[in-house]
């Protein structure tokens, strides 16, 4: 079983090309006695570790594989996120967007060129220039959640709940389809 987590796993994701496997869970940081989230890569050749993440909330792959979209808490138990671009090959920094943002699930566009992002806090979907890192939109039918992009790039899809308590979406739920460009 392929797993480092102690209690749960949140989100895994291919990369493109299928030879990395990036998994989100629960770990426990002994040093400070927190359960915390992080994100491990695993070769899915191999099975072994490539590089283990600390205080990742959400990832996603670029369409080329070359890069990754941590949303990378600022502080413990902080709302506060930052959405890093990093080289998926190093590791490095390439890129801080949205810096001290709520940011929830990421999803990169097809074409490259954008980020969508859910805010923690108000349930906005916003959207990031890759390029320049500003933020080009924000959507604000709330709240909506789990950002996916069509194919071409020119849509978003997104859920949005009408429940008594966000927290716990539960009651009716729509689909909303916005235009991206």
């Amino acid at each position: 079983m392929l797993s480092d987590f102690s209690d749960n796993i949140v989100d895994v994701s291919w990369s493109p090309d299928g030879k990395r496997l990036g998994m989100l869970g629960y770990t426990h940081d002994t040093s400070n006695n927190r359960i915390q989230e992080t994100l491990i890569i695993w070769n899915s050749t191999t099975w072994k570790e490539i590089e283990q993440r600390p205080d990742v909330t959400a990832f996603a792959w670029s369409p080329n594989g070359q890069q990754i979209a941590l949303a990378v808490a600022s502080t413990d138990y902080s709302q506060e996120r930052d959405i890093r671009i990093v080289d998926a090959a190093t590791g490095s920094t390439l890129k801080l967007i949205a810096e001290g943002s709520s940011i929830g699930k990421i999803a990169w566009s097809p074409d490259g060129t954008c980020l969508a992002s859910e805010n923690a806090v108000n349930s906005d979907i916003q959207l990031w220039n890759v390029a320049n890192g500003q933020l080009r939109y924000s959507f604000t039918e709330a709240p909506a959640y789990q950002p996916s992009w069509s194919p071409d790039s020119r849509y978003i899809v997104s859920l949005r709940t009408f429940a008594p308590n966000p927290q716990f979406p539960i009651g009716k739920v729509e689909i909303i389809v916005w235009a991206a460009r």
